[in-house]
Formats: structure tokens, C-alpha cells, sequence
């Protein structure tokens, strides 16, 4: 191999391919005090841990040129355009007499690592520092020792990974590389994600920066407050970093708004305690405060209506955030029970998200919240009484519109009371203004419930063959049937003929497809068929209070041998009504007619009557309805 001139061949390599400038001289070898920018002549770089890089760098190329190695590669700092530091990464391979050079820019990365070694120079100082502190034994002392140097190593590898990963937006300033009142470093993910324009080699204006920070809303607003608080302590010496700093910023280009976490610190300050260089870096952190939000909503929010929950106010009450003054509104849907048990859940929400909507269009402004179930709390800021009162009748006005859409009734009991909490506790107002709720309530509850009765029977009529003939017709052989049995007092007729009416009301939650089937039911079907006696005994349970008619709901398919349903009563143990009610019912059925049977004439239902007696039917109840026709 040829003889080379080592340090010639160093210089050309550096200054023709890598863009940087002679910095050592031809004839010794020597490296120059400092590192010139080639225009002007400005000192660049100067730090002594650059210098020591390029020596490294040096020393690998003397090494390939020598033959003891045929590929390199190094990190090398290099003078910028702007006087500032690049860094590239440079492999030098040998084939034959072929040298190839590949050089690749990592300025972005190689300026955290470089703030990273500096960290982990700091941890072996201070695990020199254990050492001598420590004054245990030497194989002690080594272990410590390398369990302090594993932790730093992993330090430096999980942050190099972070680096490498692109999600970590840094930053630095150095007053000695250029003016930190009006620029600082930033790399290309910082750059972008903020929607800056580099001022060259990634230096970024301050002002522009500053334009990033988002206080157009109430949350900006604090966030920056606190960010900046943070960022004027640096600077006045009284802290020397931050971190776990969440601010709100915008992307000037494109009007994007993110979250980031900020963390930076001081390296090095002047004499007068001015920060000489400092730097830190930014993580995107929106989707996580989003989720942090999304969570906090759910704990303080309703999940089928999104007003507030009793969390929320019972939160507000503990941190005394209630106001001064405002009125206290009580909100209690009515019969939620019953339409959950007549028309299903479904329905049931219907009704609770259309009282939900409903009060938001009447208390605007107002906070809002479902304490539980059926009950709704209002803190208004109208302190009018007579104002409330008329929204309270104008409320079930909009909600009865409602109702006819869904053909379920909807409507609230409403109370109020004044609260100024210098003279009424909270408590107190809730109390009174629930009393007054419930007052009003119980004074509406049977002309509610009648009506609420009559849709369930006119909405199971429309869909079913339950018709109000078969009701009127069961009703009348019901009535005699009592009245041969020796039970001639009104009431007793009243109550029977109510019990026809309904006795299958807890058909209405069974499917069309069942309900209206032309043929025999499969097993599963009728197991479906047969949970409508407590499906309808929950329901008049609601409406009428009255053991003989829910129970007669309840025990109507039951047979005297026990085979009925649904608990396989036996002869005296099924209610009277009930017993009478079945026989009535069967009798209609057979000489009616059904989808899925002909009607038969009055003799063939009278035989089936007779023959069924004593197992299906109490033969005492057969011959008091025979009586009857």
C-alpha cells in the first residue's frame, strides 16, 4: 500500500466530502485551539467534547489507512452553513483499492444523546462518588457498583430508543452558539408538529414558537399560565427543570390542536445566573388526555342521558362549589317501573333520555343532573319561583307530545325550592323540595295510572287477538260465574271484571313472531309464552292495588292436578279469581276461534269443559259457569 500522508488525507476527507474546515495543520499534526467557520471566521465550535470527537474520528481513520482495519464508522461534528453544530454519521469501507464513504445526517438525534451521555457522565460521577462513600467490602462495592452502571446504561438506552422511535420533539438553546432572545433548536418532529418554518439549520424563532401556544379557551388558558410560571422561575434561578408540564398548543399551518407534556433543564449558567444553555423536549400527548378526559367525564357524567351524575354534585357539594344562591329543582319521571315491566327497557330509556333532553331545552344554562333512576336534580340560576312553577307545566306539556310518538306515557313530578346557603343548607332545600315533589306526585298517581293502563290494553289490543270483545265477553261469563258461586257483592263483580281485562296484559312484552304465530309453538317458544302471567303480574302490581286481581294475573294457567304454570299450584292453592278466570278465558278461546285453531260450537266447548275437570279446571267453577250460559 502506498505511503499517505495521514493528516493531509484526514483534512481533504473532512474539509472536501464532509463540508468542514482544516483543524489540523499539515506540517505537525497538531490540532488548531478552535475550530473557524470558513466565511467569517466566527468561532463555531469550541467545546471540548467536539474536539475530542474529531480526535476519535481521526484516530479510526489513521487506523484504516494503516490497514489494521477495512471499515469505520463515526460520529462527526461538523460546521453548519449558520455556524452551527451538525452532526453526521460516516462509514468508510475498503475493497481492493476502492474506498467508499457514506455519510448520513443525524443532527436531530445526536443532539438528545449528546444531552443524554452528558446525564450519564453525571451518574458515573456520582457512582464514583458511592464508592468512596461506601464502606462495605470490595465485592460489595463492586456490586453496587455495577448494578449503578446497569441502571444508567439502561437509562441511556431507553431514551436513545425514544429518540429513534420519532415521537420525541427536542429542543436546546446555547448562548454561545447563537442569540437565545430570539432563537432555539428545534428538530424536525418539533418543527413539524407545530407547524413552524426553520430559520435554518433547525433554528427556530422564539416568537413563532410562542404563537404555538394555545389560550383561546378557558383550558389554554391555565395550561399556558402554568407553563409559563414554570418556564419564568427557570429563569430567574429559582428552579433548575421542569417536567410533567401539559400544555395546549396549536399547529400554526394547519390549525391542529394538541397536547404536549414538556420537560427540559439547566445545563449551565452564567455567573450572573442567567441560563447559558438549557434544553429539553416535547411528547405528544393528546390521545392520552383525551382518554384522561373521556374518564373523567364518565365519572362525573350520566351514561344514558350525559347530564351530570350524583357523583358530580356530591362533589361540588364536598368542595363547596354550589353558588351562593340558586334554585334547587326536584325532577321524578313518573311510573319508570311500570313502563320498563310493560314496554321493556327500551322504552324505559326513551323515557329517561326525552326527560333528560327536555329539561336541558327548558334550563339551558343550567346544571343538570339524573341522581338515580327515575329522579333528576336542577341548580338553576332563575330565582323567580313563579317562573319555575310555569316551566313545570309547560315540561309535561312538551313531554305528553312525546309520548304520543312512542305511545308511552311520559311525564314528571316536579319540586322546588329557593337556596341561599347562608340561611338553608343544601340538605335542607333537597329535602323540601323532594317532599313537595312526592306530594304532587301521589295527588296525580291514580289518574296517571289509569291512563297508563288503558295504553298498555289499547297497545296490546292493536297487536294481538286479545281483543276488547274477548275482554268484555270473559268479563260478563265472570261475573255470573261469581254470582253462582254465592258471591253477589259488587265490589267482587267490579274486581273480576277488571281482572278479565287484564289478565293478559303481560302479553305485551312477548314477540309478534310468537304472539302471531299460525301453528303449534316449539318448546322454546312456549317457555317464552309462558313468562307473560309475571310479566303482567309486575305490571297491575304497578297500577292497581289489588291482591285479588295480581294475583289472578299471576295464577291464571294454573291447573287444579298441578301441571299448570308458573309455580304447579294444586287444587285450593290457586286464588279463587284465578280458577274462575281460566275457565272463562278457555271457553272464549274455543268458541271464538283463534289464527291457529277453528272456533267450536257452544255443545263441543261445554263437553271440553267437562271432560277437562278436576285436572284442568275446578269442577265446582265448571258447573257454576255451565250455570251461567
Amino acid at each position: 500500500m502506498p505511503t499517505i500522508d495521514i493528516d493531509h488525507f484526514f483534512n481533504q476527507l473532512y474539509v472536501n466530502y464532509l463540508g468542514g474546515i482544516k483543524i489540523f495543520k499539515y506540517d505537525t499534526g497538531k490540532r488548531t485551539d478552535n475550530i473557524y467557520y470558513k466565511k467569517n471566521k466566527k468561532i463555531v465550535m469550541s467545546n471540548p467534547e467536539v474536539f475530542a470527537q474529531l480526535e476519535t474520528f481521526k484516530n479510526a481513520v489513521i487506523d484504516f489507512l494503516n490497514g489494521s482495519v477495512t471499515f469505520i464508522e463515526q460520529l462527526v461534528p461538523v460546521a453548519g452553513e449558520e455556524g452551527n453544530i451538525q452532526w453526521c454519521n460516516v462509514s468508510i469501507g475498503k475493497e481492493g483499492q476502492e474506498i467508499t464513504c457514506a455519510i448520513f445526517d443525524i443532527t436531530d438525534r445526536e443532539e438528545k444523546l449528546i444531552a443524554l451521555q452528558r446525564e450519564n457522565n453525571h451518574l458515573q460521577e456520582k457512582i464514583k462518588l458511592y464508592e468512596e462513600l461506601y464502606n462495605g467490602d470490595e465485592k460489595e462495592q463492586e456490586k453496587a457498583s455495577q448494578a449503578l452502571n446497569k441502571a444508567a446504561k439502561r437509562l441511556i438506552r431507553a431514551d436513545k430508543l425514544a429518540i429513534k422511535s420519532g415521537k420525541v420533539m427536542v429542543w436546546f438553546q446555547d448562548n454561545t452558539e447563537f442569540d437565545m432572545v430570539k432563537y432555539f433548536y428545534g428538530n424536525e418532529l418539533f418543527i413539524s408538529k407545530l407547524g413552524l418554518e426553520s430559520a435554518g439549520e433547525g433554528l427556530i424563532t422564539r416568537s413563532s414558537y410562542h404563537e404555538t401556544l394555545y389560550s383561546d379557551d378557558k383550558e389554554g388558558l391555565v395550561l399556558e399560565q402554568a407553563y409559563l410560571a414554570k418556564v419564568r422561575q427557570i429563569a430567574s434561578g429559582e428552579i433548575e427543570s421542569l417536567e410533567g408540564v401539559i400544555v395546549k398548543h396549536r399547529n400554526i399551518k394547519t390549525g391542529e390542536l394538541i397536547y404536549c407534556e414538556h420537560a427540559s433543564e439547566v445545563e449551565e449558567r452564567y455567573a450572573d445566573g442567567s441560563v447559558k444553555i438549557d434544553g429539553g423536549f416535547l411528547v405528544d400527548v393528546t390521545e392520552r388526555v383525551k382518554q384522561d378526559k373521556a374518564i373523567k367525564h364518565l365519572a362525573n357524567h350520566d351514561l344514558l342521558t350525559d347530564l351530570y351524575n350524583r357523583n358530580y354534585i356530591e362533589t361540588i357539594i364536598k368542595e363547596k362549589k354550589l353558588p351562593t344562591k340558586y334554585m334547587l329543582v326536584i325532577a321524578d319521571l313518573d311510573g319508570l317501573k311500570l313502563i320498563n315491566d310493560a314496554f321493556g327497557h327500551i322504552k324505559g330509556d326513551y323515557a329517561i333520555k326525552t326527560v333528560a333532553l327536555t329539561l336541558k331545552q327548558f334550563y339551558p344554562d343550567d346544571v343538570i343532573a339524573r341522581m338515580g333512576g327515575d329522579e333528576f336534580l336542577v341548580l338553576s340560576k332563575v330565582l323567580d319561583e313563579t317562573y319555575h312553577e310555569a316551566s313545570f307545566k309547560k315540561i309535561n306539556e312538551v313531554l305528553q307530545i312525546e309520548s304520543t310518538k312512542m305511545n308511552v306515557d311520559i311525564s314528571v313530578s316536579l319540586g322546588s325550592h329557593y337556596v341561599d346557603e347562608r340561611v338553608v343548607s343544601y340538605d335542607d332545600a333537597f329535602n323540601t323540595a323532594e317532599n313537595l315533589m312526592y306530594r304532587r306526585k301521589l295527588g296525580e298517581r291514580n289518574s296517571r295510572k289509569s291512563k297508563t293502563l288503558e295504553t298498555i290494553l289499547d297497545t296490546l289490543n292493536a297487536r294481538s287477538v286479545e281483543t276488547h270483545e274477548h275482554s268484555m265477553r270473559m268479563a260478563h261469563h265472570a261475573v255470573r260465574t261469581l254470582h253462582n258461586l254465592g258471591h253477589h257483592r259488587t265490589s267482587d263483580a267490579e274486581d273480576i271484571s277488571l281482572l278479565a281485562r287484564v289478565h293478559d296484559i303481560g302479553k305485551i312484552g312477548i314477540p309478534d313472531s310468537i304472539l302471531l304465530k299460525n301453528g303449534p309453538l316449539t318448546v322454546e317458544e312456549f317457555e317464552i309464552i309462558k313468562t307473560h302471567t309475571e310479566a303482567g303480574y309486575k305490571i297491575v302490581k304497578n297500577i292497581i292495588n289489588s291482591d285479588l286481581i295480581s294475583d289472578g294475573v299471576y295464577y291464571h294457567h294454573e291447573r287444579v292436578d298441578g301441571k299448570g304454570y308458573p309455580l304447579g299450584l294444586k287444587g285450593d292453592e290457586i286464588p279463587l279469581f284465578a280458577k274462575v278466570i281460566a275457565v272463562c278465558d278457555v271457553y272464549d278461546v274455543m268458541t271464538s276461534g283463534r289464527i291457529y285453531q277453528q272456533a267450536k260450537s257452544k255443545e263441543e266447548a261445554i263437553a271440553e269443559l267437562i271432560r277437562c275437570s278436576d285436572t284442568q279446571f275446578d269442577k265446582d267453577i265448571v258447573k257454576a259457569f255451565i250455570k251461567g250460559l
